[in-house]
């Protein structure tokens, strides 16, 4: 076994903690132009993990999108098991204020 090997062996059995990592992202039409750089970075994050295979259970994954309601893309787990390519579809308008009591006349 490696040095690296070995150590990367020890972070794992001493720590039995979970980091979750949320992505939050908006789907809305005014992200348009940013939702390709969010996959791009996503893509490499899953590549990082892939070739760090012990921060797979470390650090679990997932992807919320929203843009008036919110929906869970990929559940927390191991972004290296999903074998699709993230991509994002374009959701409609946000409407946050129509589900706040205090704008209510």
């Amino acid at each position: 076994m490696r040095k690296q090997e070995i150590n990367e062996f020890n972070l794992h059995e001493e720590r039995k903690i979970a980091y979750p990592l949320y992505f939050i992202v908006d789907t809305s039409p005014s992200m348009q132009n940013f939702l390709p750089d969010v996959e791009k970075t996503i893509s490499t994050f899953k590549t990082f993990i892939k070739q760090h295979h012990f921060l797979a259970e470390i650090i679990p994954i997932s992807i919320i999108t929203f843009d008036h309601s919110a929906r869970t893309l990929i559940p927390l787990g191991n972004l290296a098991n999903v074998e699709e390519e993230v991509k994002f579809n374009l959701g409609t308008s946000t409407r946050f204020l129509r589900h706040c009591s205090y704008c209510e006349k």
